[in-house]
């Protein structure tokens, strides 16, 4: 696992732990260090795939990631987010003209979901998926909920998909996603 600290345009410090190998992205892991916060232990996020960072001269870049900080800046929550397929892909449109088989390699995500407790939250926010992405989707929806997980997120206005971290341009749906962090749901998902 490779990791750095890094320092937001507005003064908080982050440290970045993730496993890449330039092609593929396991997951990364950010947590909150300055400020100094109350440490509410790990808060599962689910995505579609890893963007433009594999290394730490590209994580400033990535505008998913600064969204996700963003939204959990302040909550005490270490960031864990996986993907869907874990091949390294900014280019959402490029996914479906890859064989499937490339997709994943050895993607420890649905591993990953065993690892949390029954009643923890779990942030999807993969976006619209096309119809293999959603087949897998379904499987960890199954997952999630076997698992006794509860699933939150923005949901697209037409109500078949999460949101992607793209659309929360914002600050009342950055305000959002965070009220669906902090707070025990009753609805699990709001809409976009």
């Amino acid at each position: 696992m490779k990791e750095f600290d890094y320092q937001s345009n507005s003064g908080d410090v982050w440290k970045i732990r993730y496993k890449s190998d330039g092609k593929y992205r396991n997951m990364v892991l950010m947590k909150q260090i300055r400020p100094e916060i109350k440490d509410k232990g790990r808060f599962l996020v689910i995505m579609l795939n890893p963007g433009s960072f594999n290394d730490e001269k590209g994580f400033a870049r990535d505008f998913t990631l600064r969204k996700l900080r963003q939204v959990f800046l302040n909550t005490g929550y270490e960031i864990e987010i996986v993907n869907i397929y874990n091949y390294c892909e900014p280019k959402k449109e490029k996914l479906s003209e890859l064989d499937p088989s490339v997709l994943s390699n050895k993607n420890p995500m649905l591993r990953n979901i065993l690892r949390f407790n029954e009643g923890d939250k779990v942030l999807i926010a993969w976006g619209k998926l096309d119809s293999d992405a959603s087949i897998i989707a379904q499987e960890i929806i199954n997952k999630i909920k076997k698992q006794k997980l509860v699933p939150i997120g923005l949901m697209t206005k037409d109500g078949k998909s999460y949101s992607h971290p793209r659309s929360w341009l914002t600050k009342e749906k950055v305000e959002k996603v965070r009220k669906l962090i902090v707070t025990i749901p009753l609805d699990s998902n709001a809409i976009d």
